[in-house]
């Protein structure tokens, strides 16, 4: 079994909660860099007050403007959750 920590967070309207496979932070580009949790924090800073579709395309734009011509190495899923 894998270790994992267990809490609660109390999600207000609007609060988004964006989930990932690691197929999109271990994506590479052409020269062999992956795209990185870095990356996608600080994508994910921009897109605080957007709804959560935008922000999932958002992500999902910038990986394939990342990865160019390469194709991925493993499945990416991307989901986002936003309350109402």
């Amino acid at each position: 079994m894998i270790p994992f920590e267990k809490g609660e967070t109390l999600l207000e309207k609007d609060d988004q909660i964006i989930m990932y496979t690691d197929g999109l932070t271990e994506c590479k580009n052409d020269s062999g860099s992956f795209y990185g949790e870095k990356r996608l924090i600080n994508l994910l800073k921009k897109a605080v007050s957007i709804p959560v579709k935008k922000s999932v395309q958002m992500i999902y734009d910038d990986l394939f403007k990342f990865a160019e011509n390469t194709k991925p190495g493993d499945d990416i899923t991307i989901l986002g959750i936003q309350k109402n």
